[in-house]
């Protein structure tokens, strides 16, 4: 009984698999989970990957409330840089530099989502929560968290979470965007809203808390995946039919092998 046995046919095989482009998708924001123990609030956002903006907590759990992931949750405090104010929202930022992604966004296929989970003690009458995704053009530094609108935006996406009255359970909610074109970063943000109760002094929230906090980009720098092509096809076929055939190729095969492995 004759087997061939091509020992070349393997490494030709891996040669005729080109790389084939299928998007990627990229988590973008620094310490989304909170499990990192860092100040929050305080100043405006000028800075790439760091929470900012109204005074915020990172905490473990607390008045009955465990964090939706891990071991640390962040606890909305004031609506002012240094605490209280007549504002009725407390709103934290981070700013997420896509420079990278110019190509994609070029193209149109560049697409974010920006996602939060929130929570609150059962004894708030103050039960909303909203997301922001905004797409900026220039550079991060020149970002004015204080009044976003300051700042052009050149699109805008947002959603308003209803919280339920039980801690046990946290309330997820999404936003969704095709990058623009010109977009060069990102601003997202979490917000705790006194839309029953507008406290001026503190504490202006009872118990108010976000985690999971997550912005994921798809469509950008392609991860390569091998494919087979044409000529990787009969490749195959000739490393199938010459190693595991228990008699000689005939006919077509053999004068597609012969070119292929010559």
């Amino acid at each position: 009984m004759m087997v061939y046995k091509n020992r070349r046919a393997p490494f030709l095989i891996l040669l005729l698999m080109p790389l084939a482009a299928h998007p990627s998708a990229a988590q973008t924001l620094a310490n989304g989970d909170f499990e990192t123990i860092e100040p929050v609030g305080g100043a405006l956002p000028n800075v790439i990957e760091d929470w900012d903006g109204d005074t915020a907590t990172i905490v473990s759990a607390e008045n009955g409330i465990s964090p939706a992931s891990g071991t640390g949750m962040l606890r909305f405090d004031g609506t002012f840089f240094i605490g209280a104010s007549f504002d009725d929202g407390s709103e934290i930022y981070q700013l997420v530099d896509v420079s990278s992604l110019a190509g994609a966004i070029a193209s149109g296929t560049a697409t974010a989502t920006f996602s939060a989970s929130f929570n609150r003690v059962d004894t708030s009458v103050d039960s909303l929560f909203r997301i922001f995704l905004r797409a900026y053009s220039g550079d991060p530094s020149g970002f004015d968290a204080d009044s976003p609108d300051l700042t052009p935006h050149l699109q805008l996406a947002q959603a308003v979470i209803s919280s339920d009255p039980f801690p046990a359970s946290w309330n997820e909610g999404s936003v969704e965007m095709l990058l623009p074109v010109g977009t060069t970063y990102l601003a997202v943000s979490i917000v705790a809203q006194e839309n029953s109760v507008n406290n001026s002094t503190a504490p202006e929230f009872a118990g108010h808390y976000a985690d999971a906090v997550g912005l994921t980009i798809t469509g950008g720098p392609a991860a390569p995946v091998p494919t087979l092509n044409f000529w990787g096809w009969i490749a195959l076929v000739v490393l199938l039919g010459s190693v595991t055939a228990c008699r000689p190729l005939t006919g077509p095969m053999r004068l597609i092998r012969s070119l292929l492995v010559r």
